[in-house]
């Protein structure tokens, strides 16, 4: 018995020790040494953040029971209306990590973006974390911004009603001083005409737009969606294209389309699958392709912790 008992206190204090050990491991290489412009894109974005928990406050959006944490007006909910696909909890909450615009601003530097280059943002409603993110870097950078978005969100994205990602960017222009906005505006979903999303949703998304006083474009089919984004990128000669998340359209609809890296990719050889998705076709034309999909993945590569925010006050 004392034996027994003392084979369970050594095997408690290696337990323990290691549990330290490896936490000591994780935050010493979950750091970076940024430098003072990466660190004012990641000010800003925090800053960004803290104004979406306010927005949902003023529209009377409690906060999710799931989400008690610093950031929590950037997740959604589970399932509504204009929920496009299903969402993992964990990469979403590890998306919301203001040090992602410090990173980006990072390979906006390496790609030798400047002041009078046009940069490319190509995002899906499914990670708004991100898109503030990728905003906050431009801004610091001074640099001019193409965007294109899509409306509907996976799970836990921008997929409540009443604060769609065209909300999200309105406030943020108000309230925030953020000096870009979407030139164009789609539903997401299949074919980027919110194929799959059912109709109420569609409604709703509508609503979302007009009320903030801009316009739909809902191409016929999935080339079309293609074709438009890429025709708008590459009227504007952008230097570097952005994508976060998946929207159809980016990715396209050929078996080479999840293989696209994520990350920086300054080089990638595009196959010749006439469904192949825009970011095929923009690699195709020497553009380097900033893709924010596989988060967990890309936090762990570039030494960002896994669901880093506080829990909430």
């Amino acid at each position: 018995m004392i034996r027994q008992s003392r084979l369970l206190i050594i095997t408690f204090m290696v337990t323990v020790v290691s549990a330290i050990l490896v936490n000591l491991f994780i935050d010493k290489n979950s750091s970076n040494k940024w430098t003072p412009d990466e660190k004012h894109a990641i000010e800003m974005a925090e800053y960004w953040f803290r104004l979406i928990n306010t927005m949902k406050e003023d529209l009377g959006l409690s906060k999710p029971s799931y989400a008690n944490f610093e950031y929590w007006g950037l997740l959604g909910s589970e399932f509504t209306l204009i929920t496009t696909t299903l969402g993992n909890f964990d990469a979403k909450q590890t998306a919301a990590n203001p040090e992602f615009a410090g990173l980006i601003y990072r390979w906006l530097v390496e790609c030798k973006m400047g002041k009078e280059d046009y940069l490319g943002i190509n995002l899906s409603g499914s990670f708004p974390s991100l898109a503030i993110a990728s905003l906050a870097a431009a801004q610091t950078l001074g640099c001019n911004v193409i965007m294109i978005s899509s409306l509907g969100a996976s799970m836990y994205g921008a997929n409540e009603m009443e604060a769609t990602w065209t909300d999200i960017e309105s406030y943020l222009i108000k309230r925030g001083g953020l000096k870009y906005k979407s030139k164009l505006l789609t539903l997401g979903g299949v074919n980027d005409n919110g194929g799959g999303i059912q109709e109420e949703g569609i409604e709703s998304l509508r609503i979302s737009v007009m009320r903030n006083n801009k316009q739909l474009f809902i191409p016929q089919n999935l080339e079309e969606a293609i074709q438009k984004r890429e025709e708008i990128f590459l009227s504007e000669s952008i230097s570097v294209l952005i994508n976060i998340g998946g929207n159809h359209a980016s990715l396209g609809g050929c078996s080479h389309s999840p293989l696209f890296p994520n990350g920086l990719v300054k080089e990638y050889a595009s196959c010749d699958h006439k469904k192949r998705g825009l970011l095929q076709r923009i690699a195709e034309k020497r553009i380097p392709i900033i893709h924010l999909l596989n988060i967990k993945e890309l936090a762990i590569k570039n030494n960002l912790k896994l669901t880093p925010s506080k829990p909430a006050k």
